[in-house]
């Protein structure tokens, strides 16, 4: 009895020390308190789209990649208030971008940019502003001699610079 007692009580405590963990990483988050301050989209000179998101701390980590079209980045250990909890409809800008959803995902905050038509996808920081840009390829520049497209063109095909 007193060995089932035994194992019964280092269950419980195992139990306890895994809650106790979780709760380390949610107090962890909680007192780090980095997180999306604003999400902004415009349409730029060249007709680009601009994604805009400003970030309570400039040393975020950030993973980007195309999957099927659409832009997929993550910021990892960011919080997103609920209020930009969101997806915003940004055809109508007549840039590359179609929408922008942004939402809580893992420990971190997922965005991701649907988009339509051959561009070109640039990312860059400056400050607490980390800012994704879709440019349109004109036909001028996809038929270049020079360039060759990675595959039969379809929305978020990428040039590749041929080389001789």
């Amino acid at each position: 009895d007193e060995d089932v007692a035994r194992v019964t009580l280092e269950a419980v405590e195992s139990v306890i020390d895994a809650d106790l963990g979780e709760l380390d990483e949610i107090v962890a988050a909680l007192m780090s308190d980095v997180h999306i301050e604003n999400i902004d989209f415009r349409r730029g000179p060249a007709g680009q789209g601009l994604v805009s998101v400003r970030l309570s701390d400039p040393n975020v980590g950030v993973r980007i990649e195309e999957v099927g079209g659409e832009v997929v980045v993550d910021f990892a250990g960011v919080s997103l208030p609920e209020a930009l909890d969101r997806q915003l409809d940004v055809v109508d800008f007549a840039t590359p971008a179609r929408s922008i959803d942004t939402f809580a995902y893992g420990n971190g905050t997922r965005m991701v940019i649907a988009s339509t038509g051959v561009f070109e996808q640039l990312a860059y920081q400056a400050g607490n502003e980390f800012t994704v840009e879709l440019k349109p390829l004109t036909k001028q520049v996809r038929q270049h001699p020079r360039i060759r497209m990675a595959g039969p063109l379809h929305p978020g095909a990428r040039p590749v610079r041929a080389s001789y």
